[in-house]
């Protein structure tokens, strides 16, 4: 599996948490999907300060329950995700 694929895999975790309102499984998935993400696109200020509002904000809206708040971000994630995905297939 690739590396885009996990990511994909685990933010598909993030979104069935979110649907099923279960803050737990959403952090938790939220903690791993940032840990996998670095570990692919590195540490680079300019990769952190770009993404990592982001996730905490996503991270924030899980862990409060604002689950309506947290679903848009999830579906973005997993659309630019699975866009990038298909395209290193080419």
């Amino acid at each position: 599996m690739k590396e885009i694929d996990e990511l994909v895999a685990t933010l598909e975790i993030v979104s069935d948490a979110v649907n099923e309102k279960n803050s737990e499984k959403g952090f938790e998935a939220v903690t791993v999907f940032l840990v996998q993400y670095m570990d692919v696109f590195g540490h680079s200020p300019e990769i952190v300060t770009k993404t990592m509002p982001i996730l905490e904000q996503l991270k924030d809206f899980i862990r409060s329950g604002a689950y309506d708040d947290a679903y848009p971000i999830v579906l973005a994630l997993l659309a630019k995700l699975r866009s990038a995905s298909k395209l290193s297939e080419e």
